[in-house]
């Protein structure tokens, strides 16, 4: 989360310079496009500058959402602004005498859902260690004026990672963004290196470039904060099929897509706080050095 706000501040800063560095506007536009270009840089940087506002972890010393300060949030008609981050879905079933599953019911967001529901899925993936095709899933309300109705305003909204792709992240430290990392992918002679990459964090090999491979759970994660209510609302567009990736993102260039927020502030990080190169392609290239 801490990479997060700081690459949407690094982000924020960038975009609302005038000029932008140039480097900075060449990714933005090839992301976001060329028409009105000035005026959507400052736009985008604006909803880059509300993570600035967050706070948190909120209840980290009290046990989270068992914390005090959580069970007063969840008074207030406001919490529906708020978000919970699980590492695993909080589902409760109910079966009758014969076994049969009658009902399941998400703890974290208080209503029932559906066995073909996607966290219903994680669940049943996680007991058996299947393989696995959802990172992360959020979960919010249908807004009416703006607001949820009645007293879904005091239910948080939720985002929940996937325990398996969590217990990679812990286990092979494959899926964030290091230094090293960085030196893999931008090796101008280590593409495979790249495929192997993009594979490991489910995304298609043949769409894969150097920055996809870079994305990662700090990636995932901005990406998800675009799902909620106060960050956009946004569905993966224009389908899931072309949502993510630099290739469909550069072609469609939607600034209403999460996947298109969380590359850009990566595109970013990787320019003028790593001092990469990033051209159309997706390609990283590392700063030459010496003659």
């Amino acid at each position: 989360m801490s990479t997060v706000k700081a690459r949407s501040e690094l982000a924020a800063t960038e975009l609302k310079k005038t000029p932008p560095d140039s480097r900075v506007e060449t990714v933005g536009r090839l992301l976001f496009g060329d028409q009105d270009w000035q005026t959507k840089f400052q736009q985008v940087g604006d909803r880059y500058a509300m993570f600035a506002d967050l706070e948190g972890p909120v209840g980290a010393d009290q046990g989270y959402t068992d914390s005090p300060q959580w069970k007063h949030l969840k008074t207030l008609d406001t919490n529906w602004r708020n978000v919970v981050i699980y590492c695993s879905p909080d589902l409760e079933e109910t079966r009758d005498s014969s076994g049969k599953l009658t009902k399941i019911h998400d703890n974290a967001r208080s209503e029932d859902i559906d066995v073909g529901d996607i966290l219903w899925d994680v669940k049943q993936e996680t007991i058996v260690g299947k393989e696995y095709s959802t990172l992360a899933e959020t979960k919010i309300d249908q807004k009416v004026g703006g607001e949820p109705a009645g007293e879904r305003k005091k239910i948080a909204e939720t985002i929940t990672f996937h325990p398996l792709y969590l217990k990679e992240v812990e286990k092979k430290n494959y899926l964030l963004f290091t230094d090293d990392l960085l030196k893999k992918v931008a090796h101008p002679n280590l593409w495979r290196t790249v495929k192997s990459f993009c594979k490991k964090r489910l995304r298609k090999a043949d769409d894969c470039t150097s920055m996809d491979a870079l994305m990662g759970l700090e990636g995932t994660l901005h990406h998800e904060f675009f799902h909620l209510g106060l960050f956009g609302n946004w569905l993966d567009r224009p389908d899931q099929l072309e949502a993510y990736y630099w290739k469909w993102n550069t072609i469609h260039k939607l600034d209403n897509n999460p996947e298109n927020y969380a590359l850009l502030a990566l595109a970013i990080q990787v320019i003028v706080e790593k001092n990469h190169s990033v051209d159309k392609n997706g390609k990283i290239t590392a700063p030459r050095t010496g003659l």
